[in-house]
């Protein structure tokens, strides 16, 4: 039995400049960046050792349900899981156009919003308790370069990882205690009802790490602004 999910199970996220594919276990696995012909960040498409960032309960690997939220490119996934019920929202993030100066890839006149440069993952538990962890592993260039981790302040809630060679520089930020295993950052936080974490990656000239802790409402589309509180 195959270990790779059927494509037509897989998650389209994009904000017209990016786009990346969430399989059923929460996993980010195809993201290439800044560009979608530029080299891959994660690939676990294609080879399991190629890089893949999951966000979801550390206790289930199949979702209850899947949809997107009515209207938007907003990925929302339910779990159940033994001690309690969560839901995962996923988005590439689009905001408000900020700034004059021409950036040298962009050749079309900006229109009042655009990507910003941002993978944005929130869990909210609906119910019970449930532990929720991060697992981001990026392996560059398809899956032929690593990198190296390295904490941004003094706490324990934003990194940054880049190539040996090669100008992409990703940084993994939120409300999860993050540490290094290797080539990869993980965390793990236990929600209960009512409670929401998130992380946030971010690439590009202008890194997207929200200020605190806790999720701003600048990241909060209205949809989703009650269940984050």
């Amino acid at each position: 039995m195959s270990s790779f999910p059927p494509i037509a199970a897989y998650g389209l996220l994009s904000n017209c400049e990016q786009s990346c594919l969430v399989a059923p276990d929460g996993s980010v696995e195809w993201l290439c960046l800044p560009r979608p012909d530029s080299p891959s960040v994660f690939a676990a498409l294609l080879d399991r050792s190629a890089g893949l960032f999951r966000f979801g309960p550390s206790n289930a690997q199949v979702p209850q349900h899947r949809r997107y939220v009515p209207g938007t490119m907003v990925l929302e996934t339910t779990w159940q899981t033994p001690t309690g019920w969560m839901t995962v929202h996923d988005l590439l993030v689009i905001g408000r156009t900020q700034g004059k100066a021409r950036r040298a890839d962009y050749h079309r006149a900006p229109a009042d919003f655009g990507a910003v440069g941002a993978l944005l993952r929130i869990a909210t538990c609906i119910s019970g308790h449930v532990e929720v962890m991060v697992n981001c592993a990026p392996v560059f260039n398809y899956g032929t370069t690593g990198g190296t981790w390295s904490y941004q302040g003094e706490g324990y809630g934003a990194m940054t990882v880049a190539p040996a060679e090669g100008d992409v520089r990703l940084e993994l930020a939120g409300s999860v205690p993050l540490g290094v295993m290797g080539a990869r950052s993980y965390g793990r936080t236990t929600l209960t009802q009512g409670q929401s974490a998130y992380v946030v990656l971010s690439w590009g000239m202008r890194q997207c790490r929200p200020a605190s802790r806790r999720l701003p409402p600048r990241w909060t589309p209205r949809w989703i602004s009650g269940a984050t509180g």
